[in-house]
């Protein structure tokens, strides 16, 4: 199974920006609670 940050590291680079500008905070949250 992959890591978020696996599925993000092999998303196009405008859904990385995307995701990265609107949903870094719910990105950082879900880290959080997957450690």
């Amino acid at each position: 199974m992959k890591t978020l940050l696996e599925r993000f590291q092999e998303l196009p680079d405008y859904r990385k920006y995307k995701i990265a500008k609107h949903n870094v905070g719910e990105v950082i949250d879900f880290l959080q609670n997957s450690i």
